[in-house]
């Protein structure tokens, strides 16, 4: 009875630091590059500021980034749906794509617009993204860096002098 129960601890063990040694591979040696596009997406917040509103900016965010919450839309997945709405800010969940083994591209992210002065700041941010073996997907990544883009789009619409 004692060497089962040592047997079965020592299962877990070997699981556990399988599971840790290949995140560590896959970070640093495999999906390097990867790893680091995706830390420099999700570790830091872009800031942008603009002369504009907060309203006439958040109108152009929805431009740039359009909401679908049609059932299509989900099934489908690549799709952006509103998670929470304030003056202030807006929260996007990225819905993931089938063809991405399932939820490799999804995400929250929010954008936030502060008036101060006269000058919107405007801060977009991924909140939650999915990570498998410590590393998000190359779809994943490539969503967040489209919604950055979306982001910066929006606020250079709205004044030819945003930065």
């Amino acid at each position: 009875m004692g060497y089962g129960i040592l047997i079965v601890i020592g299962l877990f063990v070997v699981v556990y630091l399988y599971t840790k040694i290949k995140e560590k591979a896959k970070q640093n040696i495999f999906f390097k590059e990867q790893y680091e596009t995706q830390k420099a997406l999700t570790e830091r917040s872009y800031v942008y500021h603009s002369a504009a509103d907060a309203e006439t900016i958040k109108t152009a965010i929805k431009k740039h980034i359009p909401t679908d919450d049609s059932f299509a839309a989900n099934l489908k997945g690549g799709n952006y749906t509103i998670e929470a709405e304030t003056p202030d800010s807006i929260t996007y969940l990225h819905g993931a794509k089938i063809t991405t083994g399932g939820g490799g591209d999804q995400f929250t992210a929010n954008v936030t617009i502060r008036q101060n002065n006269g000058v919107s700041e405007i801060t977009a941010q991924i909140l939650r993204w999915r990570v498998h073996d410590g590393v998000t997907r190359k779809a994943g990544i490539q969503a967040m860096q489209d919604f950055y883009d979306r982001v910066r789009l929006a606020v250079k619409e709205t004044e030819a002098n945003a930065t």
